[in-house]
């Protein structure tokens, strides 16, 4: 009825699973830590560290709203336009994706780790506009390629019937460098404790995507 979208975010939420339990068996195998510690106490965890919860709470709320726009987005593609043109969507998607897989990997193994040391704030910042200096350096050494090749790409990737949305990748990477942008002023506020502003503006900036391409799909 939905055209598989849902079979689509029930093998995502599989894959997840599974990836999870193959990370919780190397670091068992690799540095023999146990999957169950008995020792551990969970309450005597929150009362030594009772930021926990809501730290947690609000990370929690959040990781909802991105798939929840994102779903939005598709099925407004799907009302309006059919099977076809969300297949279309989705490649498109799908390639301009890779920028931010390549390149994401890095905000956590070097900016996340800043963020989260004991440092002044003015230095937080300073740092995460150095690592937004390279990062921008960096990004159109990849972008520049898949919007020159996108016809060839999704040819390769795909089939020879998704050609037609290679003229219009270059938005799709558009808006993945600007997400990229966005994450590290995320890592920011996370990393000033600044919480509540980081859940409204990341909350509200996701929610709205999916509101707005369900109101624009038709159009």
């Amino acid at each position: 009825q939905l055209g598989g979208a849902l079979g689509y975010y029930w093998a995502i939420l599989l894959c997840n699973y599974l990836l999870v339990l193959g990370v919780v068996v190397f670091l068992k195998r690799k540095f023999s830590l146990p999957i169950l510690d008995r020792e551990a106490d969970l309450r005597r965890e929150i009362r030594m560290n009772p930021d926990i919860v809501s730290y947690t709470l609000i990370m929690f709320s959040i990781s909802y709203t991105l798939p929840l726009s994102n779903m939005l987005a598709r099925l407004a593609v799907l009302r309006t336009a059919g099977e076809v043109q969300t297949g279309l969507m989705q490649a498109a998607i799908a390639l301009a994706a890779s920028l931010t897989l390549i390149l994401s990997p890095a905000n956590g193994m070097y900016l996340t780790p800043m963020m989260n040391r004991a440092d002044a704030a003015t230095q937080k910042i300073s740092t995460a506009l150095e690592f937004q200096r390279k990062l921008l350096l960096v990004m159109p050494v990849i972008a520049i390629p898949i919007v020159l090749f996108a016809q060839l790409l999704i040819f390769l990737f795909y089939s020879p019937s998704f050609i037609e949305v290679g003229r219009f990748l270059y938005l799709f990477v558009i808006a993945q460098f600007l997400s990229l942008l966005a994450g590290v002023s995320q890592a920011v506020l996370i990393g000033v404790s600044d919480l509540i502003v980081y859940v409204v503006m990341v909350g509200l900036g996701q929610l709205s995507l999916g509101v707005i391409a369900w109101e624009l799909a038709p159009v």
